[in-house]
């Protein structure tokens, strides 16, 4: 059975006190106060503000300044060294690089965004190059869209997807199964470049598509989801395994109104991944459900939102 360890008191407050600190100064600029405290009281009982004080204390939170360094780092790092690897002709001067990417000359690859799959619309992946392109100064037609790949002229040697997140690994896979017959025209090299990955996905989509290589600019591993065992214990705590506090979590997701036994709510995030890490723009699926459960009836307060 799931307990509150006799000191969780304590622990909790002092991680209320740090999350308020990271909101109230704009550390953390895409969360308000107001949020924050409708949230926790959603937790009644000792054991479920225990449990929201741990997801508070797991939540990795991606703000706008370090998304707009994650841009530059993809720009001016991963993507000239991947061209490189591809003996694809570069300048020697970063400096000169950088300016090629705002004035489009002598530029050979071109930005995607991972957009609509299967019918839905993916807002993500456009949000992502169109925030790359305005913290660059890119030139405006370095970011293209798919239908628009037959028509590359032969300057263009590679291509790199964009994305905010790639969990499973599915989506992506479902957007280059669709889009693939434009890549037909020509042999291009091909990376796709989330802002953040995690391994199985990295694993799913490098296996299924061997001229695809995966080059994240975070790389999660099984050690960033939540029920990760720390030194066998959930959150270390030395109280509670991880069996429990999962069926404790699952409870309280029932006691939402939350159907445990439906596979597409994604009550544990989609692939069964328990993250805990969201961007301002967004908060991915794979996330646990109770950081964005946001029912019509308002009947449980959201603290992350799904898109922006």
């Amino acid at each position: 059975m799931f307990k509150a360890p006799m000191d969780w008191q304590k622990k909790y407050e002092e991680v209320i006190h740090k999350t308020q600190a990271y909101i109230q100064s704009n550390y953390w600029d895409g969360i308000d106060i107001h949020t924050l405290r409708a949230w926790l009281k959603n937790f009644k009982t000792d054991e479920e503000k225990y449990f929201s004080g741990c997801m508070l204390d797991a939540l990795v939170f991606r703000t706008k300044e370090m998304v707009d360094s994650c841009y530059r780092h993809l720009a001016s790092s991963l993507i000239p060294k991947f061209l490189a690897s591809r003996h694809i002709n570069l300048p020697n001067e970063i400096d000169e690089w950088l300016l090629n990417l705002k004035t489009g000359k002598n530029v050979p690859f071109r930005f995607i965004a991972i957009e609509t799959i299967k019918g839905k619309p993916g807002k993500s992946g456009s949000v992502v190059a169109r925030d790359l392109r305005n913290e660059l100064f890119l030139a405006r037609h370095l970011v293209q869209s798919p239908n628009k790949i037959p028509n590359f002229t032969s300057e263009v040697e590679a291509i790199i997807f964009l994305d905010d997140f790639a969990g499973t690994g599915e989506q992506f896979c479902d957007f280059f199964d669709e889009i693939s017959p434009n890549l037909l025209v020509q042999s291009y090299h091909i990376a796709y470049c989330p802002l953040a990955c995690h391994e199985d996905a990295k694993k799913l989509i490098e296996g299924s598509y061997p001229n695809v290589t995966v080059i994240p600019v975070e790389l999660l591993t099984k050690e960033d989801e939540f029920f990760h065992p720390l030194d066998g214990y959930f959150r270390g705590d030395k109280e509670n395994n991880i069996d429990d506090a999962k069926e404790f979590y699952l409870n309280v997701c029932e006691k939402m109104g939350l159907d445990r036994s439906d596979e597409n709510a994604y009550l544990l995030g989609k692939g069964g991944l328990s993250l805990s890490f969201a961007f301002h723009l967004s908060t991915p699926n794979n996330n646990l459900k109770l950081y964005y459960h946001r029912p019509v009836d308002d009947s449980w307060n959201y603290l992350l939102q799904r898109g922006k």
